[in-house]
């Protein structure tokens, strides 16, 4: 029988999700499985390198831990709307090592949405006309004249509810 006693390391994710897009996390954790077809092998140590356009933003280097979920990188600050590459090296207790490579881009990260009037802006709306409603016997909806939102607009609720 044939047997591969190479160590793998499967599954890198990012905030437990393989390559997120728009990771909003301020510390984002790091996680991966590791895989060897031979007996009694694990993890023992372990560097993740955190890059962004070439250039190292943070770096574990090597830490003699089995830890592989929610690892978080000490001195990881990510910034708003950037594209990151982590690359992972683990090595097992047979002197093994294997590499893995991962990808994630931070979302705005409580960063405002600016435009050229200088935020958001609705379209349409009710201005001047009336809301058309179906009335159904079971689920009635009626405008609530208590409330009214600076823009004009009614707001409506269902009949018999606060």
């Amino acid at each position: 029988m044939y047997r591969l006693d190479k160590l793998c390391v499967t599954e890198m994710t990012v905030e437990h999700m393989i390559r997120p897009l728009g990771n909003d996390c301020i510390l984002p954790r790091f996680g991966w499985k590791i895989q060897c077809d031979a007996r009694n092998v694990r993890q023992t140590a372990y560097r993740l390198v955190i890059s962004s356009e070439a250039e190292i933003v943070a770096d574990t280097g090597k830490i003699l831990s089995d830890q592989r979920i929610e690892v978080t990188v000490a001195g990881l600050k990510p910034e708003p709307m950037t594209r990151y590459q982590a690359a992972l090296t683990v090595w097992d207790n047979q002197g093994h090592a294997a590499s893995s490579e991962t990808v994630f881009e931070t979302g705005r990260m409580c960063v405002p949405f600016t435009g050229s009037s200088g935020g958001a802006a609705w379209y349409g709306g009710n201005q001047g006309r009336k809301r058309q409603v179906p009335l159904d016997p079971q689920n009635r909806w009626v405008n609530d004249q208590s409330f009214t939102l600076s823009t004009g607009c009614s707001c409506w609720k269902r009949e018999g509810t606060l």
